[in-house]
């Protein structure tokens, strides 16, 4: 965002949880010179699930994501400050799907030419016939695995989109909104896909936003979540484990009784922890922010 142009109020804002999320939000209020903030994390470090650990052996896992990509100017511009050009190592993407007895490149609605023959002709068939019929534009509220069949039709649906798809988001197509995760999809061009098979050219390779991606030389992912919370000040708090939030009284208990007094509250860790921690006599009022704050059923 730019740097506003007002100064901002001094109201005080508590940040529950120093994950990427949490670090981020402190990030850009101390950015727009927003000085009365405090940000409380449970564990002994900063990074939440963006954290990366080492083994006794001297290996190093990441707990969450494993590759630094985005299309957003404001995460590039972040990486940009906390590494050097030669503390980042940038790759292109490979990656493959196993299918029957094959690895398959990805994305593999854009490889049907590394099909068996009769997997690949089913395949073109129902995309073809989806092609005719994508003049009918779908309702805004279409579900996701309406939209996959109108994109792909059944053979590629059934062969890898449905399936791949409720693995990657522990659903059903059917459970999901179409209008957040469409983008995340690739799509596949008739055209493109005949001349592949017929041999007369390749698909375009590095689709998405993580067709190339960087990482940090030393520390994995963890190590950008370690340098985001290294460079902000004292009003961090790691063993900052807070077990109870009262809404009415704007303050949060941390595990040692210590009370902490807020005006604005962002939580960025699971609801369902957030409503155990209110108060008793909050505990409805809670209970109501967390149902208006749900999306529709079959939005997730």
């Amino acid at each position: 965002m730019p740097r506003s142009a007002h100064s901002l109020p001094s109201e005080r804002v508590v940040i529950l949880g120093a994950g990427p999320c949490g670090l981020a939000c402190v990030d850009e209020l101390k950015r727009l010179g927003h000085p009365a903030w405090t940000l409380l994390e449970a564990a002994p470090v900063p990074g939440g699930l963006g954290s990366s650990v080492v083994d006794p052996a001297g290996f190093t896992w990441d707990l969450g994501g494993h590759v630094v990509f985005s299309h957003f100017g404001e995460f590039d511009r972040l990486l940009a400050e906390l590494f050097t050009a030669g503390e980042l190592l940038h790759h292109d993407r490979s990656s493959y799907i196993r299918f029957r007895d094959r690895w398959v490149p990805y994305p593999f609605q854009q490889h049907l030419h590394h099909l068996p023959a009769e997997d690949a002709e089913a395949c073109v068939h129902d995309l073809l016939l989806a092609c005719q019929r994508r003049e009918q534009q779908l309702p805004a509220d279409t579900d996701f695995a309406t939209w996959l069949q109108g994109m792909y039709g059944s053979g590629l649906v059934e062969r890898f989109a449905g399936p791949d798809n409720s693995k990657v988001w522990a659903m059903t197509p059917e459970q999901m909104a179409s209008s957040w995760v469409t983008e995340r999809v690739a799509p596949a061009d008739a055209g493109e896909l005949l001349a592949a098979l017929a041999g007369a050219a390749q698909p375009a390779r590095g689709w998405g936003p993580n067709a190339t991606f960087a990482f940090p030389t030393r520390g994995g992912t963890g190590e950008i979540w370690r340098r985001l919370a290294a460079r902000l000040d004292a009003h961090q708090r790691t063993g900052a484990r807070v077990v109870a939030i009262d809404p009415a009284a704007r303050t949060v208990t941390l595990a040692g009784g210590e009370h902490i007094g807020f005006d604005h509250l962002v939580a960025t860790g699971p609801l369902a922890p957030g409503r155990a921690c209110a108060s008793p006599r909050t505990r409805g009022r809670a209970d109501r922010c967390t149902r208006d704050a749900l999306p529709p059923v079959g939005q997730p």
